[in-house]
């Protein structure tokens, strides 16, 4: 055996590789957009308990436990309703619900700068929205998805 041959480690299987960059990458993003909270302070653990602090220090901060990686890549994707589907799956926990949805809401212009940009980045987006399908199909099964909640609910 070469020294060379010696002296690095096996490469690592490249399927565990994809799977933890496609994971982890969007979490660096979400942490990366964070930064740029201006109110309030924010802590996140991540599933493998490193501690990120986010904002101005303001005495008591609002703490984001993140149980499952695929959190950042769900909430970059699916925006608020994701984050909260997260969070009933158990996803992500908090300490403090009022206290996070408090520094999320007074952040919401600074977050929602750096998620859709200005100017062509906007006008993009506007423009994907308006040309999505807007079918009497597709309406009927929003409504069902939505509104559908059927008389045993109703009846609680």
């Amino acid at each position: 055996m070469s020294t060379l041959e010696h002296n690095f480690a096996p490469a690592p299987d490249r399927a565990a590789v994809d799977s933890t960059y496609r994971v982890r990458a969007p979490m660096r993003v979400l942490l990366a957009l964070l930064r740029r909270l201006e109110h309030g302070e924010l802590h996140v653990r991540l599933p493998d308990g490193t501690l990120h602090r986010f904002g101005e220090v303001s005495g008591a901060p609002a703490v984001l436990a993140i149980a499952n990686w695929r959190v950042a890549a769900d909430t970059l994707t699916g925006g608020d309703v994701a984050f909260a589907e997260g969070y009933m799956r158990g996803d992500w926990d908090t300490p403090d619900l009022e206290r996070l949805l408090d520094v999320i809401a007074r952040n919401q212009a600074a977050l929602e700068r750096a998620v859709f940009g200005r100017g062509l980045t906007t006008w993009l987006a506007r423009l994907k929205h308006v040309l999505r399908a807007h079918t009497k199909r597709q309406a009927r099964r929003n409504i069902v998805a939505h509104y559908d909640l059927g008389t045993d609910f109703y009846t609680l």
